[in-house]
């Protein structure tokens, strides 16, 4: 049975735009653990932690033996999964009250 039209672009805006915003993301937040150099973000490093949690999570339901890009999403949803769990469980992020990007306005409101 096919994909339905509005599924079929759902998966294509993942494809076009959610790996490549998730992987630069992916990346800084890998470096950052690997160097030792804390980057100030935008936003609080929990929430993009949290956006991507959610994004993994949403990948890995799409995938089904069906869906041509099935191997694209389980690599994806390995490798991304496998830099949040390096990710979280680094000193770094043991120590994050000293980090930069949860001195953000916003990050209070979540306490």
């Amino acid at each position: 049975m096919p994909f339905k039209p509005e599924t079929v672009q759902q998966l294509q805006l993942i494809r076009l735009y959610g790996f490549p915003a998730a992987g630069v993301l992916i990346e800084a937040l890998h470096t950052e653990v690997r160097s030792g150099i804390i980057f100030e973000f935008p936003i609080p490093r929990a929430e993009i932690l949290r956006n991507l949690c959610v994004f993994v999570a949403h990948i890995e339901s799409v995938q089904q033996p069906r869906n041509r890009s099935d191997t694209l999403f389980k690599h994806a949803s390995k490798h991304f999964a496998s830099v949040i769990d390096e990710v979280t469980g680094s000193k770094l992020a043991a120590n994050t009250n000293n980090l930069p990007s949860n001195t953000h306005e916003s990050a209070s409101t979540w306490d």
